[in-house]
């Protein structure tokens, strides 16, 4: 009998839930952040390969779109419950590259605005905005989240919250991946709220 898997197992898959998180987080860093995203051919959704020439495998095209197309119909309780497959990812990149694609002049020459976090978990989350002429979006993900519990949502977050600057324009501030309003008290943003159904968030003001 192998007396190592039952101990090994459970530490893999804690492991393997947290990679995917800072994988989720990374790829809303990317794909906002100053510059040009680069995104590697196929890790749209989770990639196991290692470097080349590892990560030079044939990509399952057919595969990602069937996915791409059934994402309509996904809820983030199911992108959620099965992360696993990889379409929480998918979701993630085709909605940010879609509004970057609809907003470029936003990420073309928006200002860069780090936002500041309060709370007992303030040190791990990551948050920051682009703004320009009065439209913006900001984004918030999880860091060192085996603090704060998997999945890294709603109430685990307690009193942590990100300060909004006042040369945002708060009128029709919404969740960009869920469409949801966004509660607002003297311009402070609970990451209960923010993150209340996906462990990632963008909040914009254009409509």
């Amino acid at each position: 009998r192998n007396k190592f898997l039952p101990i090994f197992l459970p530490v893999a898959q804690e492991i393997a839930r947290l990679g995917a998180i800072n994988s989720l987080t990374q790829t809303l860093l990317k794909l906002t952040s100053p510059g040009v995203p680069d995104i590697y051919q196929g890790t749209e959704i989770w990639d196991y390969s290692l470097v080349d020439p590892d990560n030079r495998r044939p990509v399952d095209y057919a595969h990602r779109r069937e996915m791409l197309d059934a994402l309509p119909g996904a809820t983030p309780d199911e992108l959620k419950e099965k992360w696993l497959d990889g379409r929480i990812k998918l979701f993630l990149t085709q909605r940010v590259l879609r509004f970057r694609r609809e907003h470029a002049e936003l990420f073309q020459r928006g200002e860069y605005l780090p936002l500041r976090a309060s709370g007992i978990f303030a040190e791990c989350c990551v948050g920051f905005a682009r703004h320009l002429a009065g439209e913006w979006i900001a984004v918030i993900a999880p860091r060192l989240s085996s603090r704060v519990g998997f999945p890294p949502i709603g109430e685990l977050w307690r009193d942590t919250a990100i300060e909004l600057p006042e040369t945002l324009p708060l009128r029709r501030a919404h969740e960009l991946f869920t469409c949801r309003p966004l509660p607002l008290r003297d311009r402070q943003l609970r990451l209960a709220d923010a993150l209340l159904l996906l462990p990632f968030a963008a909040i914009t003001n254009i409509p």
